[in-house]
C-alpha cells in the first residue's frame, strides 16, 4: 500500500468510507518512527524520531513515561486548564480532577499560585494510592519558614511531602507515629532557590526500604529516607497546601507549599531511567534548570 502526500492523504486500496484506524495502547510503545502517530490513554502521541509526545501540546517536550500514569496536571495545557474556571482537569485519563480558585491562577506564567492567598487544589475524596508510588513536579516552593509547606496530603493523615516548620529540612510527616522525618537535604540548596525559579522534582516511595523514600531534582538524587515509618501508606486529597480537614472548600487550607506549574502520579516506583527521561522532557517544555 503506498501513500501520496497532497493537500490530502490519499491512501491506495482503502474504502471512501473507511476512516483511519490508529493503533492504541496502554503506554507507550517504545520506539517509533517519525510522524507516527498512537492513541495512549485516551490521547493521541506523536513521534519525532526521539520520543513520543502528547498531540497538541503548545511547546515540545514533558512527560516522557506515561505507565502507571493515574494523575497529570498540567497549568500550561488548556486542555487541563483554560484560564477560567475551578476544575483543574487531569490530562492522565483516570478523571482525577481538582476543584481551584481560579484567582490563583497566574496566566502569565501558567502556573497555580498556593502560596497562602488562593488555597489549595482539593479533590473531594483522597485519590487510592500506596505502597509503590512516584510523584514529579514542576515546582517552586514558598520561601518561608514560618510553617510547614505541604505538598499533599490525605484526608485522614500523612503529610507525603513537606518542609520542616521553622527550618528548610525536606521530607515527610507521619500522622501514624513519629512525626517528621527529614532527608536532610535543604530546600535552600534547590537548584532554583537563590534564582526564584522553578524545578523538576520528583519523589519516589517502595515498601522495601532502600531508601523509602527518594527526592530526585533537577535529574540529581538529593535526598534519602530509609524507616519504614516514611513507607506511602494512604493517598492525597489535596494539593500545595494542608486541607484543614475539609474537602469541598478550596480556601480553607494552611501550611502553603508554593507555585506549581505541573503535577504527575504514578501507581509505581520510576526507575532511575524513567526519572531521567521525565526531567529531561520537562526541562524542554518548561525552561526549567
Amino acid at each position: 500500500m503506498t501513500a501520496i502526500r497532497t493537500s490530502k492523504l490519499t491512501v491506495n486500496n482503502v474504502s471512501p468510507n473507511s476512516g483511519l484506524v490508529i493503533p492504541v495502547y496502554d503506554n507507550d510503545p517504545g520506539d517509533g518512527a517519525i510522524g507516527e502517530v498512537v492513541y495512549v490513554n485516551g490521547r493521541l502521541k506523536y513521534h519525532d524520531g526521539t520520543a513520543w509526545y502528547w498531540v497538541g501540546e503548545t511547546t515540545k517536550g514533558g512527560l516522557a513515561v506515561t505507565s502507571g500514569l493515574i494523575l497529570r496536571l498540567d497549568a500550561s495545557e488548556v486542555s487541563s486548564y483554560s484560564g477560567t474556571g475551578s476544575v483543574w482537569t487531569d490530562l492522565s485519563g483516570s478523571g482525577n480532577n481538582f476543584n481551584v480558585n481560579p484567582s490563583a491562577f497566574n496566566s502569565s506564567g501558567k502556573y497555580f499560585d498556593f502560596q497562602g492567598s488562593y488555597g489549595c487544589a482539593k479533590n473531594s475524596s483522597d485519590i487510592s494510592l500506596s505502597g509503590d508510588v512516584t510523584y514529579v513536579a514542576v515546582t517552586r516552593v514558598k520561601n518561608s519558614t514560618a510553617e510547614w509547606r505541604t505538598l499533599t496530603r490525605s484526608y485522614s493523615s500523612d503529610h507525603h511531602v513537606i518542609v520542616q516548620s521553622g527550618a528548610w529540612n525536606m521530607g515527610m510527616y507521619d500522622n501514624d507515629s513519629v512525626g517528621f522525618i527529614g532527608t536532610g537535604y535543604s530546600q535552600q540548596s534547590l537548584p532554583g532557590y537563590s534564582a526564584n525559579t522553578f524545578d523538576v522534582m520528583c519523589w519516589r516511595w517502595t515498601n522495601s526500604d532502600n531508601p523509602t523514600y527518594d527526592l530526585n531534582v533537577n535529574g540529581v538524587q538529593r535526598g534519602t529516607i530509609t524507616n519504614s515509618n516514611a513507607r506511602y501508606n494512604r493517598g492525597f486529597g489535596s494539593i500545595g497546601a494542608y486541607h484543614n480537614g475539609n474537602s469541598s472548600n478550596v480556601n480553607t487550607a494552611s501550611q502553603y507549599w508554593g507555585d506549581i506549574k505541573f503535577f504527575a502520579v504514578y501507581n509505581r516506583r520510576l526507575s532511575d531511567s524513567e526519572v531521567s527521561s521525565n526531567y529531561t522532557g520537562l526541562k524542554v517544555k518548561f525552561a526549567t534548570n
